[in-house]
């Protein structure tokens, strides 16, 4: 067994482990000696043999690159650069070469720019890779880095050029970052100075303040707009001083409560900061006159240079275009200021705490404080809806309704307005009674005035008919009988019945009345 277990050394992996020498007293007596012997271990050739050794295969014999040569003087920008030089990897260096040359906005990006800009060859190295060249180098064996070098050795003004390029592709977007906020900016102020809404409330504040100050001042500054809630009312329920401003106003003046409409364009002017809008202005007035300094040093080497350098005709044409943009934003930019300054002594700023009063700090404080007059306005009305649903329902909250006196008042106005229209109604329909009357009698005046035209009429007929039988039945003969002369009375009676005779006189006394 033991020369076996020689043999078969070699061919197992060894266990790492520390031997004992006396196993009496411990877990490995001889009692176990039987047991083992039944005990199936496996193929443990198999399972723990060690592994045959592979067949060495042949090498692959590899080219060798060859050496590249850095001849720049910094290794480490060296690195960084060709790093960044892997954004131009579609494209040779003598492409890109007359992309820069050229200007060409359509195949140069601003990122391509500010990559070229600081990676622009420096003095040193370009002395490095012209004494390369001098001692008969060959440019193709440099790394990636010293060929870009080389290849930008001839662009005129290189550095100057790339900061030009990419003045001339941001000019646009840069006034627009400028111009935009401004406007919004001039807008907020001209509503700030038009809001009688708020000026309303500000005159409120105030005279309740000299109350609680037992003071007369004329006037506040805006600041104390942001402090309003942290004055609190002692008695219950416990209100802040806004609170208690919305709950006067509700009553008496709502409409003023609605003081956040007249401010929408300071909602909508988003972050502002003028001290920074001023500062890129400058910036750009700053970087105009350098572009006009780079155009002129172009035309200076055109005219010591056989080759025309497109760089003087690109920029100057780009001058002439732009040249008056940045004067006309400045003064859009001091009027803004200027109108800002009027609005703010609007608010209580004098000329002293102006210098210490930034815009977009006053502009938040006014801001602040209209929200805060809104929101309380909301959430009173929204109690008092809840309030109307639970109570029913059966009258319907006005948002903006008057207290109890009022409302008592405001019936009582009601009432003498319905009595009035009543009595208009009366006087009104009387009236018209009475000119209904007035043309009834007018209609039986004017009937009987016909009447007795009729009656007139009627005794010219019979006038006339009497004449006409007189005329046939020729001259009486002697003198008219009593009875005839009785009958012609009767009928002329009868003719003249329909006229009204007036009353005869009566006989003065002491007189009879003659005999007929």
């Amino acid at each position: 067994k033991k020369a076996a277990g020689a043999a078969a050394l070699g061919k197992f992996k060894k266990l790492a482990w520390d031997p004992i020498e006396d196993p009496s007293g411990t877990a490995f007596t001889q009692q176990f000696s039987e047991y083992l012997k039944t005990l199936e271990l496996g193929n443990l050739e198999e399972t723990f043999g060690r592994a045959k050794p592979k067949e060495e295969k042949e090498e692959k014999k590899v080219e060798k690159k060859p050496k590249v040569i850095k001849v720049l003087p910094d290794p480490r920008r060296a690195h960084n650069m060709n790093i960044a030089l892997a954004r131009f990897n579609k494209r040779t260096f003598a492409e890109l070469r007359d992309v820069i040359i050229d200007l060409d906005k359509s195949k140069l990006t601003v990122e391509e720019s500010q990559i070229l800009i600081q990676y622009a060859p420096l003095p040193e190295e370009i002395a490095a890779v012209q004494e390369y060249i001098k001692s008969g180098g060959d440019v193709t064996m440099l790394d990636r880095p010293d060929q870009f070098v080389a290849a930008m050795m001839g662009v005129p003004l290189f550095k100057q050029r790339m900061v030009c390029f990419e003045f001339l592709a941001t000019f646009n977007d840069e006034l627009e970052t400028i111009a935009a906020p401004l406007e919004r900016f001039r807008i907020a102020v001209g509503d700030l100075s038009k809001s009688n809404r708020l000026k309303k409330l500000l005159h409120a504040i105030l005279k309740i303040g000299n109350i609680l100050n037992q003071s007369e001042v004329p006037g506040f500054r805006s600041n104390v707009l942001t402090k309003l809630e942290d004055l609190k009312t002692t008695t219950k329920p416990v209100q802040t001083f806004t609170e208690y401003l919305v709950n006067l106003f509700w009553d008496q003046d709502p409409d003023a409560l609605l003081v956040r409409e007249d401010f929408k364009s300071l909602e909508d002017m988003g972050r502002l900061d003028v001290g920074g809008l001023e500062q890129n202005l400058t910036r750009l007035d700053s970087a105009f006159k350098a572009l006009k300094a780079s155009q002129q040093l172009a035309a200076k080497n055109n005219s010591n240079s056989s080759d025309v350098d497109p760089m003087e005709r690109i920029i100057g044409g780009f001058i002439a275009e732009n040249e008056n943009r940045l004067p006309d934003l400045q003064k859009k930019m001091n009027e803004a200021k200027q109108q800002f300054n009027e609005a703010a002594k609007i608010f209580g700023e004098t000329d002293a705490t102006l210098s210490k009063v930034k815009p977009e700090v006053f502009l938040k404080d006014i801001l602040t404080f209209v929200r805060s007059v809104d929101a309380k306005r909301r959430s009173k009305a929204d109690k008092l809806e809840r309030e109307r649903k639970r109570s029913g329902g059966k009258k319907k909250e006005n948002t903006k309704q008057p207290n109890k006196k009022e409302e008592g008042k405001a019936k009582k106005e009601e009432a003498k307005k319905v009595e009035a229209k009543k009595e208009e109604g009366a006087k009104k329909e009387e009236g018209a009674k009475k000119a209904e009357g007035k043309k009834e009698e007018a209609k039986k005046a004017e009937g009987k005035k016909e009447e007795a035209k009729k009656a007139e009429g009627k005794k010219e007929e019979a006038k006339k008919e009497e004449a006409k039988k007189a005329d046939a039945k020729g001259p009486p003969k002697g003198p008219p009988k009593k009875a005839d002369e009785t009958a012609k009375k009767a009928e002329v009676k009868k003719a003249e019945a329909g006229v009204k005779k007036p009353p005869s006189k009566p006989a003065p006394k002491g007189k009879t009345p003659p005999k007929g």
